[in-house]
């Protein structure tokens, strides 16, 4: 359960007042508070909006060898560590992670179709490089592309 804290600014009454004074600072407090809980909900959904349309744009084109944090951050015009924070909370793991882990296993399963070359592959799956796209498979499946069999 998060808590969330709401700063509002009201006046102190000071002096006697009517029964009916004290009802309306009372009625003029729970309509701030109200307010103020609102205009969270508000932000609240705004900002889960913004996070699923970047958690859908990363996994659209996790593939794009163009695709980095920065480029996000510049395409939604936020922070990159606000991103870096995202992908930790949805995905449990870094942005690279993510997107290594991702470009793999369509690694693997595009070498199981034995329709394309290595080098297609890893084109295919967003690597510019050779060299990169064989270390990063080995280190995750534990074993050279080029060997790999389901």
């Amino acid at each position: 359960m998060k808590l969330n804290t709401t700063h509002i600014n009201i006046e102190k009454y000071r002096g006697l007042a009517t029964l009916q004074e004290v009802f309306d600072y009372y009625e003029a407090a729970l309509c701030s508070i109200a307010d103020s809980l609102h205009e969270q909900a508000v932000q609240a959904e705004a900002d889960s909006r913004l996070e699923d349309e970047i958690i859908q744009y990363i996994d659209e084109n996790c593939y794009d060898s163009e695709l980095s944090l920065q480029s996000i951050s510049e395409h939604f015009k936020v922070s990159s560590k606000y991103l870096s924070l995202l992908c930790r909370k949805r995905y449990g793991v870094t942005y690279l992670q993510h997107i290594q882990n991702r470009r793999i296993r369509r690694a693997a399963e595009l070498l199981n179709e034995k329709k394309y070359s290595l080098s297609e592959v890893a084109i295919l799956c967003g690597y510019t490089n050779q060299l990169t796209f064989r270390r990063k498979f080995k280190s995750i499946m534990g074993i050279n592309p080029s060997d790999y069999e389901e």
